[in-house]
């Protein structure tokens, strides 16, 4: 194969800043296109760019229509051999061995090859509802609370309090509109369609505690939270259930395509460790 062309090195400097230069060498290794590889049985010193390679680079640097610009393909084949000649100096060197980011990486690429190989073919439905079936826990839909609140604040009423919630309370129970009374709080006064977990996260855990008790409708309370009282109306209660496959389909085959994944990795390894012997000097 004829040698690379050679290009000037700030003409290549300047090509390579390039986005679109970038994200088209990017695309290329994501897709599994060998960019840079050796003769086989050739010598240490042959680095060969295959024509597979240049061909989808160039496809990919005119993507968007025009032709890739005057040594734009050059300076992206310059790149390449500039980064397989330096790993391949640093591994003659031996500055791979003993790194731990390098020997993370490895592992990060062998388990990335062998978890892309997984399920190669996607689930059926049945396969899909055996797995909502088979793990329900996963994709519960938690109870939902729907509620207006009115909020007397502690800083401001301090030993009135008490009294003030007392009249609040009297007075939406007589028709009064919520939102001339009390005081303001900084999440509002109406929360739709919300789970334990937040409303944990707005009012603390026992305030939530006491809406166990609650029936929709009527006004209640005071119930206090670390800000103050609250008078509560219960407006919606949607109990918990568990959700139809339509529902939660992307999530269950994310669900299902991580176990496939790790199901292979964890084949893959034990296939790999009965070809070594492992032996633990002093154990």
């Amino acid at each position: 194969m004829p040698a690379v062309p050679a290009v000037r090195h700030n003409a290549a400097v300047s090509l390579l800043r390039r986005p679109l230069l970038w994200t088209a060498l990017l695309a290329l290794a994501v897709a599994g296109v060998d960019l840079v590889v050796a003769e086989p049985g050739g010598a240490p010193g042959h680095v060969v760019i295959s024509a597979e390679a240049i061909a989808a680079l160039e496809a990919r640097l005119s993507a968007g229509g025009l032709p890739p610009e005057p040594g734009e393909v050059e300076a992206a084949l310059d790149a390449m051999v500039r980064e397989e000649i330096l790993v391949r100096e640093a591994r003659r060197l031996g500055l791979d061995e003993g790194d731990p980011v390098v020997r993370r990486r490895l592992v990060q690429k062998v388990e990335f090859v062998v978890r892309g190989g997984a399920g190669a073919g996607p689930p059926s439905e049945a396969e899909l509802q055996a797995w909502l079936d088979g793990h329900p826990e996963d994709f519960a839909q938690p109870e939902r609370l729907g509620l207006e609140q009115v909020f007397l604040s502690e800083a401001r009423r301090g030993e009135a309090l008490a009294a003030d919630a007392a009249a609040a309370l009297e007075a939406l129970r007589a028709g009064a509109d919520p939102s001339s009374l009390g005081d303001p709080f900084m999440h509002g006064g109406s929360f739709q369609a919300q789970t334990t977990d937040r409303l944990i996260a707005l009012f603390g855990p026992e305030l939530v505690e006491a809406l166990e008790g609650l029936e929709a409708g009527p006004w209640s309370g005071p119930l206090a939270s670390p800000y103050g009282l609250h008078l509560v109306r219960i407006e919606s209660r949607t109990a918990a259930r568990q959700p139809e496959l339509d529902e939660v389909r992307e999530e269950v085959l994310a669900a299902w395509r991580r176990a496939r994944e790790a199901e292979a990795l964890a084949q893959a390894e034990a296939a790999l460790r009965a070809r070594y012997t492992v032996e633990l000097e002093g154990r």
